[in-house]
C-alpha cells in the first residue's frame, strides 16, 4: 500500500489485542456494509482518473493501449461493490500473463478489485452492453 495515512493506521492497529482487532475488524464490515454504493462508485471513480498517469505509463510496460473502463450495474449483469472494469487492447505478442501483470499492478495502484479484459474476452451476452458503456481513460 502506498497510502502513508493508511500504513500508519495499519501499525497501530497492530499495537491492539486480538479481540481488539476483531472488534474493529467487525465494526469496519458494518460500515462498508451501509456505505452508499454511489459515493463508492464515485471515490473510485476519482481515483482512477486521478491516476491516469500512473494508469496509462503501466499499461505501456504491458503492451497495452486504448484502454477504457467500464461498470455494470447488478440488473447489467455487474456486481453488488460498484467494481470497474477496464478494456484494453493488448499488442499480438503479449500474453494472458502481460493482462495478469496489469491487473495486478492496477489493484495495488487503486486500493480496490479491478478485472481486465479484452474485447474477445468478454462474454458474448455482456459484449455488446459494455462496448456501448465503455469510456476511454
Amino acid at each position: 500500500m502506498n497510502n502513508p495515512v493508511l500504513n500508519s493506521i495499519l501499525e497501530e492497529i497492530k499495537k491492539l489485542s486480538f479481540d481488539e482487532q476483531l472488534l474493529l475488524s467487525k465494526h469496519l464490515e458494518h460500515l462498508t456494509q451501509h456505505q452508499d454504493q454511489s459515493v463508492i462508485f464515485r471515490s473510485r471513480l476519482a481515483a482512477i482518473q486521478s491516476h491516469k498517469p500512473e494508469i496509462l505509463n503501466i499499461a505501456s510496460q504491458y503492451g497495452i493501449s486504448n484502454i477504457k473502463i467500464f461498470s455494470l450495474t447488478e440488473d447489467e449483469g455487474g456486481r453488488k461493490n460498484n467494481e470497474f472494469d477496464f478494456l484494453v487492447d493488448l499488442q499480438s505478442e503479449k500474453t494472458l500473463l502481460d493482462l495478469s501483470g496489469f491487473m495486478m499492478d492496477l489493484r495495488d495502484l487503486l486500493s480496490f478489485q479491478v478485472f481486465v479484459f479484452t474485447k474477445d474476452s468478454l462474454k458474448e451476452v455482456y459484449r455488446d452492453k459494455i462496448l456501448q458503456k465503455a469510456i476511454k481513460l
